[in-house]
């Protein structure tokens, strides 16, 4: 959530710096400003975030191979019925649209 909050932020201020001289620096490029919210927000985040802990079943498959492979068969059967299907034909009052 704070993520979302910093980005609200920096957006904002980067809408407001736009076209206006800064001091030592001068007029700086839109672009660079468009930039400044994405560049800010992933600086800041591989700041604060550190060290990324790994699900505890990390690499471990979550199905046996068999249930894998139904699943996967059933999900390119419906996919399959899907595409095969005849189209609806549509109403005349729409037709017309």
């Amino acid at each position: 959530m704070f993520a979302c909050l910093l980005f609200g932020f920096l957006d904002a201020v980067q809408i407001r710096l736009q076209g206006v001289d800064l001091p030592l620096v001068g007029q700086v490029p839109v672009q660079a400003i468009q930039a400044l919210p994405y560049l800010l927000t992933v600086v800041l985040l591989a700041g604060f975030i550190g060290k990324a802990i790994p699900p505890r079943a990390g690499g471990v498959p979550s199905h046996n191979p068999l249930k894998a492979t139904a699943y996967l068969g059933r999900a390119v059967m419906a996919l399959l019925i899907a595409l095969i299907r005849p189209k609806a034909k549509l109403d005349e009052r729409f037709a017309a649209a």
